[in-house]
């Protein structure tokens, strides 16, 4: 069943006037969460009466008036409906005459429901009773608008209860009256209680002062000096004061009314340590009321001659477990502290007392206040003027808040995304599927990205980075993207260039080989066709060198990383290289090859590499000479403190006596002193054999080499 808005609004209009109730029900559709729309579903308007009924009084009324008149189209539960409402709720079909009562209404008259729908109200009350609800219903009739009364009546157990009823006629297309709908709530206990109110604030009209100076007032100062003043006026007291304590022991300020001399020294007594002996006691005390009646003296107190023959009564000024000073007053010379007086005065100090807990709280809440005012600040600004586009969604996935530059950056509107899903915008379920870890807790935080699809049809590079978290049990998730557009661009450049030089490095490096290999390859012809032995060992030498760099750039060329090369697969190739340029004959010789996995920049490769060549030339031309056998060793080790130890050692015949490599004056051995300690910035040291052979050990570090 759907009904029209128009039934709500002008049932209220009836009331309160046509435009107060579209801006009422207006304003309660939105509360329902509901969209404005012309008609709604019966659990639609269900929810708006809920809204109204929280309103109470007429709102109230009238709002549970129509839910049961539309409940009684809907089906046939009206009567149910109505049973269960405290208030009472009838219909007069004309100014005398019942038509449908609530269980409420029945009750009240002692009657069942069958038993008053229909009759006349003077077969069910009184003469009297009936005459004054009948006027009362005709001023409705004739008048054709609600009325609302405060009646006396007694309910089916004699009892006077007082009602609050609101009559409202329901007129028809020409303007008459159809019905009447009658509503009554029973106020006796509130009209009881604001009688009691009204006897007390005349019988203590300083607690009335006082409740209403501590309502306006939250100046501390202004409070306690006011506090005073309407003291002395209710009752007539003669004086009062009021001392703010520090500690229980100490007090901060004191504030009087009443006293034409000597209350400034007495202010200073108490602030400073010479407090007067009944401010003391009353410390001392575990009572909160002390009272000094006349016959008593006060020795030493700047007052005790100001209202001599007055009983004084002091009270303590607690809340909350907490001291907060205290208050005492001067009665006039008639007036004794008596229960009446006694009572006063605690109600006074309590409601004070609360007065100043009240203000110490507003005080912390306003700081409070403050400081989230300043939190709420910097974090919209934040939020607003931030670059990087930042999402809010629900645990659904629905974007709940939205920031500038995400509107910027899709081309939408904040209105439009706010109606919108996380998935209206992913180009793929990449970010969907990374957000469903976060909120599943496999991880906390997750930064991917993916392409966000803009209003226009075009996709957006983003880096996201998501989190999930609580707020009163609302789990929301944050996402803040950023374009990276010209990041993407970029590595491609990047990538593109990187490339183009790979190439490029990779023809420098060929063409290094080829020409290096042009260069040992005339010098290997300049070789065979001089006939002097030295000539041609220098020009041996000379281009076993060059081969040996042209090895280092044949591995280059070959690598896909194309500035460090593997140096066990070229020491493999090197020495293959050197055995067939050195023919050693009559000896076998057995290699030995323990290099560590360990990638070689060019900047180690090449000095490193030469040595080695120089090291196994020296070995196969000077060390198995008369040797059947021999064996050669070279040994690379990269230990974890970063030093590489690079050894070439053999088991040959062993250098000369005397031998001292700083002062040799073999050009190879000359060419790995230098490599070593220039080049690489290591050391060299040169071990004999116990019987033969000869080992030669560099060590260097590579971030030595590297850095220099």
């Amino acid at each position: 069943m759907k009904m029209r808005k128009s039934e709500l609004v002008n049932t209220y209009a009836q009331s309160i006037g046509i435009g107060a109730a579209r801006e009422l029900i207006n304003k309660k559709i939105n509360a329902a969460a509901l969209e404005d729309k012309e008609s709604y579903t019966g659990e639609a308007i269900t929810r708006i009466c809920g809204e109204l009924e929280k309103e109470g009084g007429l709102v109230r009324i009238v709002a549970q008036t129509f839910r049961v008149r539309m409940e009684r189209r809907k089906s046939e539960e009206q009567g149910l409906l109505l049973d269960n409402i405290e208030t009472q709720i009838w219909y007069l079909t004309d100014v005398n005459t019942y038509g449908a009562v609530n269980r409420a209404r029945a009750e009240f008259l002692g009657r069942e429901k069958e038993d008053v729908e229909d009759k006349s109200i003077y077969d069910l009350i009184g003469r009297e009773e009936s005459d004054i609800c009948s006027a009362s219903n005709r001023k409705v009739f004739d008048g054709k608008k609600q009325v609302r009364t405060e009646v006396w009546a007694k309910n089916s157990r004699e009892e006077a209860r007082l009602l609050s009823i609101t009559k409202t006629p329901k007129l028809n297309s020409d303007g008459d009256v159809e019905y009447v709908i009658c509503a009554a709530e029973d106020i006796t206990a509130r009209r009881a209680a604001e009688e009691r109110i009204r006897h007390l604030n005349s019988v203590l009209k300083a607690i009335r002062n006082v409740n209403q100076l501590i309502v306006v007032e939250k100046d501390r100062n202004k409070l306690i000096k006011r506090a005073c003043d309407a003291l002395i006026e209710a009752k007539g007291y003669d004086a009062a004061w009021l001392a703010l304590s520090l500690d229980h022991e100490t007090f901060a300020a004191v504030t009087g009314s009443g006293f034409e001399e000597y209350f400034s020294r007495f202010c200073d007594c108490v602030v400073s340590d010479k407090t007067p002996s009944c401010i003391k006691n009353t410390l001392l005390r575990d009572d909160q009321f002390t009272i000094i009646d006349r016959s008593q003296g006060c020795g030493g107190c700047p007052l005790a001659g100001a209202h001599t023959g007055n009983d004084t009564a002091i009270a303590r000024l607690e809340h909350a477990g907490k001291f907060f000073g205290l208050i005492a007053v001067s009665l006039a010379p008639d007036f004794a502290v008596d229960e009446e007086a006694r009572g006063l005065l605690e109600e006074a100090a309590s409601d004070i007392s609360f007065a100043l807990h009240d203000i110490e709280l507003e005080e912390k809440h306003n700081r409070a206040v403050d400081a989230l005012k300043e939190s709420e600040a910097r974090y919209r600004a934040l939020f607003e003027t931030a670059k990087d586009a930042i999402f809010l969604t629900d645990e659904v996935g629905r974007f709940v808040n939205v920031n500038k530059a995400a509107c910027n950056s899709l081309g939408y509107s904040r209105e439009e995304l706010l109606e919108m899903h996380i998935s209206d915008i992913d180009a793929d379920t990449t970010g969907q599927e990374e957000f469903r870890k976060v909120r599943n807790g496999m991880v906390k935080e997750s930064t991917f990205e993916v392409n966000h699809r803009k209003k226009d049809g075009t996709l957006l590079p983003v880096e996201v980075t998501g989190n999930f978290f609580e707020i009163g049990g609302r789990k929301l998730s944050l996402a803040i993207v950023r374009d990276i557009t010209e990041r993407k661009q970029a590595e491609y450049q990047i990538k593109k260039s990187l490339y183009e030089k790979e190439v490029m490095l990779q023809e420098i490096h060929h063409r290094v080989k080829n020409n290096l290999q042009v260069v040992a390859s005339l010098l290997s012809m300049q070789a065979r066709a001089t006939s002097n032995q030295s000539a041609k060992d220098a020009l041996t030498e000379s281009m076993n060198r060059l081969n040996t760099m042209a090895l280092i750039h044949v591995q280059l060329y070959g690598n896909s990383d194309l500035s460090e090369i593997n140096m066990r697969a070229f020491v493999n190739t090197l020495l293959k290289q050197l055995l067939q340029c050195y023919m050693v004959r009559n000896t076998k010789i057995t290699p030995t090859v323990n290099v560590a996995d360990y990638p070689f920049p060019i900047s180690i490769a090449v000095p490193a590499g030469l040595i080695i060549n120089e090291l196994l030339a020296n070995v196969l031309k000077h060390a198995f000479i008369g040797r059947v056998k021999g064996a050669v060793k070279i040994s690379i080790i990269v230990p974890e403190n970063g030093k590489i130890s690079l050894t070439v050692s053999d088991d040959g015949v062993g250098l000369p006596d005397g031998f001292d490599i700083n002062a040799t004056t073999s050009f190879g051995l000359r060419l790995v002193r230098i490599l070593a300690e220039d080049q690489l910035h290591g050391t060299l040291s040169v071990t004999r054999g116990a019987g033969a052979g000869t080992a030669f050990k560099i060590e260097f570090g590579v971030n030595e080499v590297t850095r220099n």
